[in-house]
């Protein structure tokens, strides 16, 4: 039998099948079950590919200590696998927790990832199912894994399975043999104590991801499957009918043969990435760094990297996006920056006529107050989808906040400082930032300003974001402009398409914001002012976002402004207008300063 022991003594039991020196995959099981669960993926994936299966801390021939466990240790002890295997990488393919552990290494340990499999998987814990778990390691503790096993069975088989008991009980495993509770009771913990600030990592990884779901899985709905798949930019969905949590041996055909064929691909996409990365790399005419990743910051770096720039973009927020802002409440979604975006000039028609194309963006109305016939578009998952989408193959680098642009040394003609100390040398920079952000950017370059960008001005918005029991009284247009003395735009997140419940944000006047911002009940005082535009319906939940550099009040005439050596370049909704598209447009004009 083959160990390994993980840093802090536990023996980890890992074996490998397979083909010897095929394309590694690394298999690992969910809450209580060890790497027998995996039998019949081992066997169907064994003539092509080496497989490595463990048993988690806690399950099978493993150890099992009483001190706590955490996903992060569960993880490591995975790698520790892999060392130990002498493995560089692999394709990890993770179910329910081991799901969760997968995605924990993917984010922690991105070198060691060829592509990523999530099945039964969901990205975040709910109330209802954090109470199951407690109740299931309650009756561990108390009644033994017999008694739990009982109760956990129906939330992982379905119904017709019931008659096919023996394989079912192969995969559940040490839950139907006995395993010690303790052990149980320690996985459960932490599962229950999941760090949850790495989801917003998820929108980092940047290898091929496949998740799967049962339409019948009740203990991890197919909602949570969708949810999980729309937080990652590479990934795919396939939902399986008929299929309940423990589709890998209720439905074990069909998940291999969805296995295999994403595992095909994805092997394929790794030998070119490793091809690409083994050959001398081109000589790029520029290095560009990029401050910002909204809509004018992504469509500059776009443009850039089709003409081989080799550009960054760097943003202080943990996701891109900027004002294309989009925010989950439950099952709700709701848009609290941009609400939507029309079009007007050809070089947006060309890129929404793409985005229409590929389903990022769909036809919210066509006007409010009975319409003009000009469309109004919205992204399909919110507008901060349409961000995600521009930032796929971008080099971006979240929670980087930028400090000072200062004269690079050597050959660079800039250094973009971080406020770690940190710095991206670059031959220009642009700065997409709001002007006023951008100009303290500056105070160290000594650029000389011959316009008046600097006393640009910004209008300052609250925004209030609302679920709902019920329907509200919005018009059918799902949006109102002009509402009242406090709301300047009321938009139904339901009626955009975006949210699977009702959920409405409003925004409030400049003035109103202005006067209001330091309020400490504003909450309750725009919750107030919103009544009437609910209707009979009661909020379940209420939010505040407010947003200092809302929008300029004073535009500049061109696209973006520049240095007279082309070095440096701001842009943004302050220049050609502040709507998605003036966006759009002054981005790629940045662009072609630096390309022309």
């Amino acid at each position: 039998m083959t160990y390994v022991r993980a840093s802090d003594g536990t023996r980890i039991h890992y074996s490998k099948t397979g083909r010897r020196g095929g394309p590694p995959v690394l298999f690992i099981q969910g809450l209580g079950a060890g790497k027998a669960g995996w039998a019949l993926q081992r066997v169907a994936t064994a003539p092509w590919y080496q497989g490595i299966a463990h048993d988690n801390r806690g399950a099978g021939r493993s150890d099992k200590p009483h001190t706590p466990y955490s996903l992060e240790q569960m993880a490591d002890d995975a790698i520790a696998v892999l060392d130990h295997a002498e493995i560089e990488n692999a394709h990890i393919v993770g179910a329910s927790m081991g799901g969760a552990i997968s995605q924990i290494i993917a984010v922690k340990y991105p070198e060691r990832t060829r592509s990523i499999t999530l099945a039964c998987t969901a990205g975040q814990n709910h109330p209802w199912r954090e109470e199951l778990l407690m109740e299931w390691r309650d009756n561990a503790l108390e009644g033994g894994m017999g008694m739990m096993s009982r109760e956990a069975f129906r939330w992982v088989i379905g119904p017709r399975s019931f008659r096919r008991f023996l394989p079912a009980m192969a995969w559940l495993g040490p839950l139907a043999l006995g395993r010690p509770s303790h052990a149980f009771a320690n996985q459960v913990e932490a599962l229950l104590d999941v760090d949850m600030s790495m989801v917003s990592e998820l929108e980092n990884i940047d290898v091929p991801v496949l998740v799967m779901a049962g339409n019948q899985d009740i203990l991890t709905p197919r909602g949570d499957s969708e949810e999980l798949a729309e937080r990652i930019p590479t990934a795919e969905l396939v939902v399986i009918s008929g299929a309940a949590h423990g589709f890998m041996v209720e439905h074990a055909t069909t998940f291999n043969e969805i296995l295999l064929d994403f595992l095909a691909r994805a092997e394929t996409a790794w030998c070119k990435r490793v091809d690409a990365t083994s050959r001398t790399p081109p000589q790029v005419s520029m290095k560009v760094v990029i401050v910002g990743a909204g809509i004018s910051g992504l469509v500059a770096a776009r443009e850039l990297a089709s003409h081989d720039v080799d550009v960054t973009v760097v943003d202080k927020g943990r996701s891109v996006g900027g004002r294309l802002a989009t925010r989950r409440i439950g099952d709700a979604r709701l848009d609290h920056g941009a609400q939507f975006f029309t079009v007007r000039t050809p070089a947006f028609q060309a890129c929404v006529d793409d985005w229409i194309e590929r389903g990022v963006v769909h036809v919210w109305n066509h006007g409010f107050d009975g319409g003009d016939n000009h469309p109004r578009y919205v992204g399909s998952s919110g507008m901060n989808s349409i961000a995600k989408d521009l930032a796929r193959g971008v080099s971006v680098e979240t929670s980087t906040m930028a400090f000072t642009v200062r004269a690079g040394s050597g050959n660079a003609r800039w250094e973009l400082v971080i406020d770690d100390g940190s710095a991206r040398s670059a031959d220009a920079v642009i700065l997409t930032s709001p002007i006023p952000q951008s100009l303290a950017l500056l105070v160290d370059a000594d650029v000389d300003f011959d316009g008046s960008p600097m006393r640009t001005e910004y209008d300052r918005t609250i925004c209030l974001l609302v679920t709902l029991d019920g329907p509200n009284a919005l018009p059918k247009s799902g949006g109102v402009q002009d509402g009242d003395e406090i709301f300047s735009f009321i938009g139904d997140n339901a009626a955009k398409g975006i949210s699977a419940s009702p959920a409405v944000t409003f925004h409030a006047r400049p003035t109103w914001s202005e006067a209001h911002w330091d309020d400490d009940d504003v909450l309750e005082q725009l919750s107030h002012a919103a009544k009437p535009w609910i209707g009979d319906a009661s909020i379940l939940e209420a939010h505040v976002k407010k947003w200092r550099l809302a929008a300029p009040r004073t535009i500049w005439p061109d696209p973006c402004w520049s240095t007279a050596d082309g070095t440096i370049v701001l842009a943004g909704d302050a220049f050609a207008g502040p709507k998605v598209e003036g966006a759009h447009n002054s981005g790629l004009a940045a662009a072609h300063v630096l390309l022309d």
